[in-house]
């Protein structure tokens, strides 16, 4: 009911304060959030000027938010200082033509994602998509998650050079078992 409409919200909210507090000092310029939903970690990055993009209109966005087809960013290349996504890559049917994309549209991609290095982490992972698929009414889907080391030979074999690496938990209350991996990346001059 209401009430607990009100304690996903508030969670929502403390969520995206933490997330925005570590991306932040990641993210500059022209910024393309790429699936960011209702743009509630976007409009929080009040130092750069954000668009968002997403598969579909949220309801209520708090930022400008472009539909797109979810492999295909409608912008003209180099056109971003920095592309954002944020536990969104795992979700992306064709992952390696959206991280193309995003390399050809930015300068410098940050990638958030969430951690399954450990079996913990990736049951914790996978139980509170389960809450959360049923919750906003999405497709369950287990097949995009990575390690990290399974990220990082994605972004080699995508031409991507890794510049920072970074292992953030406690993003997600009361989800202590949830952890997430910050990527840096720059596309490569050979790519």
């Amino acid at each position: 009911g209401e009430m607990l409409q009100k304690w996903v919200r508030w969670l929502e909210v403390l969520r995206a304060e933490k997330v925005t507090r570590i991306l932040a000092p990641h993210v500059s310029g022209r910024t393309l959030d790429v699936g960011c939903w209702n743009g509630e970690v976007a409009s929080r990055l009040r130092h750069v000027d954000v668009i968002g993009i997403d598969v579909t209109i949220p309801p209520d966005p708090l930022v400008e938010v472009r539909v797109f087809d979810g492999t295909h960013l409608p912008f003209e290349a180099q056109s971003f200082d920095t592309v954002l996504c944020s536990t969104v890559l795992h979700h992306a049917k064709q992952p390696e033509q959206l991280l193309a994309e995003m390399a050809r549209v930015g300068r410098k991609i940050v990638v958030f994602e969430d951690n399954v290095d450990r079996w913990w982490s990736l049951a914790s992972t996978q139980g509170l998509h389960l809450i959360t698929s049923r919750l906003h009414d999405m497709p369950y889907e287990r097949a995009g998650f990575r390690t990290t080391a399974g990220w990082l030979d994605l972004f080699r074999r995508m031409g991507l050079r890794v510049t920072c690496t970074e292992f953030h938990g406690g993003t997600q209350p009361p989800w202590p078992l949830l952890r997430h991996t910050l990527f840096v990346l720059e596309p490569t001059a050979d790519r």
